[in-house]
């Protein structure tokens, strides 16, 4: 069985491509276009995400799903969300966070591959989904604590919004542990993807707890929002981005065809090694 990942892959350059022109918009100020060309980019985006999962099942999207190529499409969400309560322009600003992991996104492999075993559980999708949007609140917050200690605008906002994505975090791991327990036999192990998630858990936990401190002002929880941000991306973005970007940039191996068997659906794929 052959994998058509051609039109997946274009559909998603062209979400990229979308991404990076809201930017523009953004910078000639006009916000609501900025919004709309952002939303269809995510709506592409999801798009691609359909094509992965029409060709090899719903259980693909774990890959699909990861942080650094999902990030973008979860900042627009953000974005979009904002929109009950802030001015269009507010929301728009999200749109220079969103072309910086696009570009990054960029360098990432394409996540068209059939799960293997371990991955035949939903609790994957939901654990993988909530940790990306988890991120995209951090940066997301971050960005507006940078505006409000440089006393741009934006008041409080980035508060609400680490708020919400320390909540989606905290499920992340609890759906985390039901995935590694199904596939492992253990809610946690002692592995580097592991204890960086409880690293990024113990910052913000920190975080919401500094409202119990009567020197820590409003803007030193700024502060902390965004050295919390800064730390989210070394971790989750630019420690493993040399890997991902040497696996990008590096000519493609000689093909050897082997077969995957997905576990409870009879179905096998000829799946060629050099395909991430």
């Amino acid at each position: 069985m052959s994998i058509p990942i051609t039109s997946s892959q274009f559909i998603f350059y062209c979400a990229c491509a979308l991404y990076c022109l809201g930017f523009v918009g953004n910078l000639l100020h006009q916000h609501r276009t900025t919004l709309l060309l952002l939303g269809l980019g995510a709506v592409l985006h999801l798009v691609s995400l359909g094509l992965i999962c029409s060709n090899f099942g719903v259980y693909a999207l774990g890959r699909a799903l990861r942080q650094a190529v999902f990030l973008p499409c979860c900042l627009v969400f953000i974005a979009i969300f904002l929109l009950r309560k802030e001015s269009a322009k507010t929301a728009s600003a999200l749109s220079i966070p969103v072309l910086i992991f696009t570009i990054i996104a960029l360098f990432q492999p394409f996540p068209a591959m059939p799960p293997c075993p371990m991955m035949q559980t939903p609790s994957v999708l939901i654990c993988q989904f909530l940790q990306t949007l988890a991120v995209a609140c951090f940066f997301a917050g971050g960005f507006y604590a940078l505006f409000f200690v440089l006393k741009k605008q934006h008041d409080h906002l980035f508060n609400q919004i680490v708020l919400d994505g320390f909540v989606f975090y905290s499920l992340a791991q609890v759906f985390g542990a039901v995935w590694s327990y199904l596939a492992w036999a253990s809610p946690f192990a002692w592995m580097q993807d592991h204890l960086d998630t409880a690293a990024i858990w113990l910052v913000y936990c920190g975080y919401i707890h500094l409202q119990y401190i009567q020197k820590f002002t409003i803007r030193s929880k700024a502060i902390w929002a965004v050295s919390g941000a800064a730390i989210v991306l070394v971790i989750t973005v630019l420690l493993p981005l040399p890997t991902t970007v040497t696996r990008k940039l590096s000519p493609p191996k000689k093909p050897v065809l082997s077969q995957l068997t997905v576990l409870g659906n009879n179905v096998k794929f000829n799946i060629g090694n050099n395909i991430a």
